[in-house]
């Protein structure tokens, strides 16, 4: 009996300790932080794919490079909803005109649309899967990413 008022307790003290750890829709607006990963990328891993987010307080910019870079600045508390995109032929600002997902569950095709799932993907596929650390805490590399990827879910869609 006493084995199981302490496995309970401990039990609880472990969730309460985790539930701490755990940020609020504020902290994760209000913070400022960078976070970078490299690993191999194509042509059997001697070009190196990097990842990179890097943000204060509103401003989200995240890079990518694969084979050539690509970045997006986002203004989190900035109206109109836009997108910067930086590439290999400059700066453009896509707008959001509507709703990316129609109501026939087809995606949008505006440019909007089309650098938002991109950017969404890569956060995805480049930083939430390969990110280490626990998602509930800001201060991991996975933290971090998931904070970024729930502002832009948040505001962008």
């Amino acid at each position: 009996m006493a084995y199981i008022k302490f496995s309970i307790i401990s039990l609880l003290l472990v969730g309460s300790a985790f539930a701490q750890t755990r940020f609020s829709s504020k902290s994760c607006l209000d913070s400022s932080y960078k976070m970078k990963m490299t690993q191999k990328g194509p042509l059997f891993g001697l070009l190196k794919q990097e990842f990179v987010i890097d943000k204060k307080n509103c401003i989200l910019h995240i890079s990518h490079k694969k084979y050539l870079p690509r970045e997006w600045t986002v203004d989190v508390c900035r109206e109109p909803v836009h997108i910067k995109v930086t590439s290999a032929t400059g700066v453009d600002v896509a707008k959001k005109e509507s709703e990316c997902i129609k109501k026939d569950k087809s995606r949008d095709t505006s440019d909007f649309c089309s650098q938002y799932f991109t950017m969404m993907d890569v956060i995805q596929d480049d930083g939430l899967i390969f990110a280490e650390g626990d998602r509930d805490n800001l201060s991991s590399a996975h933290g971090k990413t998931y904070c970024s990827y729930l502002l832009f879910s948040g505001y962008l869609y």
